[in-house]
């Protein structure tokens, strides 16, 4: 069956074309070029945003969108809007934003998509209808393979984003350059891509903006969530919160029993990954640390928060904690550091071999070497609002200066081929 389809709506960023000039002489122009990033956000993000703005999904897709932006839910939206600012001419797609993404259906009038693949098939028209040069693919493994394959009937490049190194095996054929934070991601499949691109996620100070003056109202807090993969984090968590530490945390924790049966038979089905299912299951059956640990994290824990009002937490705290996901390995960099030190908050990490390369310890934030040493410290800082600040405001210049959307667009621009 042949489908007609029109694109009428797909224009939502403003198409400017510029260069850069120095000293009058054009060094770089960027003409013509077109990126679509696609991606999917947390399913707990879009129902807290859904929540919070119930008429947003009689708006136009251009004007929902916008709205979405405004909150700032990460980096890669605001890098978007920067790389249009710099003459790129960029789309973003949400895929699994359902409202979002049928407004732009129902717009450009393509009704050929199915209950059960929406998803893809309405990313798929997006992508014929923009033709990008380059489709950058986020996270989101289930558009590896075919997918991406497809697409490139109607894109000349594609290459992703992984912010994480992941073990499991995965078919990145179709992709050119990976782009990541951490020098372990795929490692053992780098020689698969043309390029491989270390870059940290930068900060947008319109959050500063959009935030204002803050209170302090929280001694300590962690920001984000808690899994099977995080089982350090919680461990940490616990211990604090078990020697009487004044910490509140805001994030996802573990599911419950059953439903946590239901979620790993679904993993084994569709990605084959016996190991981490066999350590969910032995989680789920057999009371282990890890539980323990998050039973102890229940008794302080609070409601997720997203966007800015996530950033509105940070802000209210005194000190806040960064823990790395369990396979990260050496290298720091997450986005949450770099969002706590934007917003002015004195930040206390964790210690890896690489973090001399992004803040200087005991200036611009802390760092600690286990359970007990971050114990020691939050004792110490507490009583000590002189150095909270110090620290807060040192980490933050630092962010201001070298970890900006500017450095990381530079830092990514051979992904494009542009120097």
């Amino acid at each position: 069956m042949n489908i007609n389809f029109k694109c009428i709506k797909m224009n939502g960023f403003t198409k400017v074309h510029s260069a850069v000039v120095s000293g009058g002489v054009y060094v770089t122009q960027i003409k013509n070029l077109k990126v679509l990033i696609l991606t999917e956000y947390y399913p707990q993000y879009l129902k807290y945003f859904y929540e919070k703005h119930p008429s947003v999904v009689n708006l136009s897709f251009e004007e929902h969108r916008k709205e979405i932006f405004e909150d700032h839910f990460g980096w890669p939206a605001e890098l978007s809007e920067y790389m249009n600012q710099q003459g790129i001419q960029t789309e973003f797609i949400i895929a699994n934003a359902e409202s979002l993404q049928k407004k732009w259906a129902e717009e450009n009038e393509f009704r050929s998509y199915s209950i059960w693949n929406w998803k893809k098939e309405i990313a798929m028209e997006q992508i014929k209808c923009f033709q990008p040069d380059i489709l950058w693919v986020d996270s989101i493994f289930d558009y590896y393979g075919r997918f991406v394959k497809d697409a490139l009937k109607y894109s000349k490049k594609a290459i992703t984003w992984v912010g994480s190194p992941f073990i499991e095996k995965i078919d990145v054929s179709g992709f050119s350059v990976l782009l990541t934070e951490n020098p372990n991601t795929f490692k053992s499949i780098q020689n698969q891509f043309e390029k491989v691109i270390i870059t940290k996620p930068g900060f947008d100070p319109e959050v500063l903006k959009k935030i204002g003056s803050v209170e302090k109202k929280y001694d300590v807090t962690f920001v984000g969530g808690i899994s099977a993969s995080h089982t350090k984090r919680a461990e940490v968590l616990a211990y604090l919160i078990k020697n009487g530490i004044n910490i509140k945390v805001f994030g996802y924790l573990p599911p419950g029993k059953l439903k946590s049966i239901v979620l790993e038979v679904l993993h084994i089905l569709k990605h084959r990954n016996l190991q981490t299912a066999i350590s969910t299951l032995k989680q789920t059956f057999v009371k282990t640390d890890f539980q323990r640990n998050v039973e102890s994290i229940k008794s302080v824990h609070q409601v997720p928060v997203f966007g800015l009002d996530m950033y509105r937490t940070m802000a209210a705290s005194r000190i806040t904690l960064n823990i790395h996901i369990d396979v990260v390995g050496k290298y720091a960099g997450n986005m949450r550091m770099f969002e706590s030190t934007g917003i002015g908050t004195c930040l206390l990490a964790e210690h890896s071999e690489s973090i001399n390369e992004l803040f200087e310890p005991g200036k611009e934030i802390l760092t600690f070497n286990s359970k007990e040493d971050l114990l020691e410290i939050i004792q110490k800082l507490l009583n000590d609002n002189e150095k909270i600040e110090q620290i807060a405001k040192a980490g933050q210049k630092r962010v201001l200066q070298c970890h900006t959307l500017e450095r990381m667009f530079n830092d990514i621009k051979p992904a494009f081929d542009i120097s």
